[in-house]
């Protein structure tokens, strides 16, 4: 990405953070501004055409930061559906390395997730991942649906580029979108895989507004 790229997207109301682009106006770029240092320097360092880029698609509804919180008191977890094999590796390992990747700390809170509804105390909120979506990948009535299947989904595309989908489901509604991409990646190991994981959790669970 190119410095001029980045101010164009700022004419655009549109803030880049990190390499997360968040679609967003008026103060969200304001609160978000100190962050662009960071992608300044990416613009002068070719490794972040590397590294993940992520686009949270916008946020309805109020807060969700609350729904977090109630899930993971007394050591709850958040449910998360994980769909595609992109690597063949097996969806066992797949599972396992992203629920590693997406577990973190925000603040003095560990988020934790589980794809067992057992293992919940909260079932409001869900988290949809779908790995290896082709570009114009439709998530249309998934946050309404309980039966996802992987269709459509695929590895890396023919330029390297793997793709992904993450949606913020809450009580059925689709509350935040986030498209994920990054180059080069060849397994669920992969630490550029993780970090593409880790901060397309992070973005859903940091309100915008």
């Amino acid at each position: 990405m190119s410095v001029p790229e980045i101010f164009a997207d700022f004419a655009t109301g549109h803030a880049i953070v990190g390499p997360v682009q968040v679609k967003q106006s008026g103060d969200a770029v304001v609160i978000r501004i100190l962050r662009v240092f960071g992608v300044l320097v990416c613009g002068f360092l070719a490794a972040c055409e590397e590294g993940p880029n992520v686009i949270v698609e916008g946020q309805t509804g109020g807060p969700v930061w609350p729904y977090f919180v109630d899930a993971i008191k007394d050591k709850g977890r958040v449910l998360v559906e994980i769909h595609g094999d992109p690597f063949d590796e097996g969806t066992d390992a797949v599972i396992s390395n992203v629920i590693q990747s997406m577990s973190q700390t925000m603040g003095d809170r560990t988020v934790s997730f589980s794809t067992d509804i057992s293992d919940v105390t909260s079932t409001e909120i869900r988290i949809i991942l779908m790995l290896g979506t082709p570009k114009n990948f439709s998530r249309r009535g998934l946050c309404e649906s309980h039966d996802i299947t992987d269709e459509g989904l695929a590895g890396p595309e023919s330029d390297g580029k793997f793709r992904t989908l993450g949606l913020l489901c809450i009580n059925g509604d689709r509350r935040m979108q986030v498209r994920a991409w990054v180059n080069d990646v060849t397994s669920s190991t992969d630490p550029k895989f993780a970090l593409l994981v880790q901060q397309t959790a992070r973005e859903m669970m940091t309100d915008k507004k």
